[in-house]
């Protein structure tokens, strides 16, 4: 399970615009401050899956916040070292940076659409807290681990989010992680110094002050931590306790809900990735493919699309054309150490995620007419004959996977619609 799950939190810091493997580091680190604290190894595993999966929700409003205050993704990143409780550090920031480039009407219009967020942080917190809970029950973690999803954002002085929860009120696992990003965070940028100078700062506010004290005695052993070859391999290996196994039967579970939370990323977007999946099942089914294969490239179809959380839900939601540098983003989405590693931990062959994206099977597509949900002749014994499996799925990725819903350039159309849509 730990592969999953680890998968996530690079998938999650993809959402979020922050450096790949923040959310490993954080992982580690939380881990040596939970062994410093003497934290039982139950309590240990609840602080490792939970530390993975604390951001899981964050997908959850993209298209608002996108709409509120600009490009999502880039806001979070700078707003990476900020203290969310310090209105003034917040509104210095806002003032400098929020709509840099955009012509000074913009501006000022974004710069009061933040403060008006303010007065909503708590519904579009609790809108990320409960997209947390959902995915991770079905990512099979346990009910624990499901349940500090909701303290993820409180605060020791009890002006967090959503509950204002107070310190002594919160378990020592979320007050571990709180530390552990705020370390994670500084210790990247300012070495060990700056990280025990935010921990100090923030003591008895953000920060449970017994643990900051704890952190200051022996920060060059918690650093320590984070100092790997492979962030990736050092998290695996540092799972608490009996490793957790996700069984087989439940892998298609744990796929769709990184499926859904990619697509979260915007509106006109639920169940893209389920249609793309069960359609690329439906042809292959059709073609006479293995059962094995399918159930390979059912699970590559429910997550071919992870690479969409690094862009801003104004570019999915863009009705008109985009921008040269947009759509070189979008060629670059998919590619990268993060997909690969999330294609691995689902068993699901890197080459056959990266082939899906290939323009000759929309060539052989299109030349097979409409296949599994739709009506169509028998497929050219050619067709079949296509070893490679992908071909479907970039048939399952065009037009007949998005024309029956709305999109943000043009809205629903009949499925009929979907092969005179195919490139030949």
């Amino acid at each position: 399970m730990a592969e999953v799950v680890a998968a996530f939190a690079l998938a999650i810091d993809l959402a979020n615009g922050i450096p790949a493997e923040h959310g490993l580091r954080c992982t580690l680190i939380a881990e040596r401050l939970g062994a410093l604290l003497g934290l039982p190894e139950d309590d240990r595993a609840d602080l490792y899956y939970v530390t993975l999966l604390r951001f899981l929700g964050c997908t959850a409003d993209s298209h608002e916040v996108a709409q509120l205050m600009g490009d999502e993704i880039r806001l979070s990143s700078q707003f990476e070292q900020m203290d969310p409780g310090n209105a003034n550090d917040a509104l210095a920031w806002a003032l400098h940076h929020l709509g840099e480039g955009q012509p000074l009407p913009r501006r000022a219009w974004m710069f009061i659409t933040m403060l008006s967020y303010g007065s909503k942080r708590a519904d579009f917190v609790l809108g990320h807290c409960e997209a947390a809970q959902r995915l991770g029950a079905r990512l099979g973690v346990s009910r624990r681990v499901v349940d500090l999803l909701d303290d993820v954002y409180e605060r020791w002085d009890g002006k967090g989010e959503p509950r204002h929860r107070p310190g002594p009120d919160l378990a020592p696992v979320i007050r571990v992680i709180h530390l552990a990003k705020d370390v994670e965070i500084h210790h990247r940028y300012y070495g060990v110094d700056g990280a025990v100078a935010v921990a100090r700062k923030r003591s008895g506010s953000a920060l449970d002050p017994h643990l900051v004290e704890l952190f200051c005695k022996h920060a060059e052993d918690v650093v320590e931590a984070v100092e790997v070859t492979s962030a990736w391999e050092a998290v695996l290996a540092a799972e608490p306790g009996p490793h957790r196994r996700m069984a087989p039967e439940h892998l298609e579970g744990a796929a769709e809900a990184l499926a859904d939370f990619a697509d979260l990323k915007s509106a006109f977007l639920a169940g893209h990735s389920r249609r793309v999946a069960r359609l690329t099942a439906s042809a292959l089914a059709t073609l006479g493919t293995p059962q094995s294969q399918i159930a390979t490239m059912r699970l590559a179809g429910l997550v071919h699309d992870l690479g969409r959380v690094a862009v801003s839900a104004l570019v999915w939601d863009r009705s008109g054309p985009l921008t040269d540098r947009e759509v070189q983003v979008l060629r670059l989405m998919t590619r990268g150490l993060s997909l690969k590693q999330m294609a691995e931990a689902l068993n699901v062959t890197v080459k056959t995620v990266a082939s899906s994206t290939g323009s000759v099977g929309y060539r052989l597509a299109g030349a097979a007419g409409t296949i599994g949900e739709f009506p169509c002749q028998k497929p050219p014994s050619w067709f079949s004959a296509c070893t490679p499996p992908w071909p479907p799925m970039t048939l399952a990725q065009s037009p007949i996977a998005s024309v029956p819903t709305p999109r943000s350039h043009t809205p629903a159309r009949p499925r009929c619609a979907a092969a005179s849509s195919l490139p030949r």
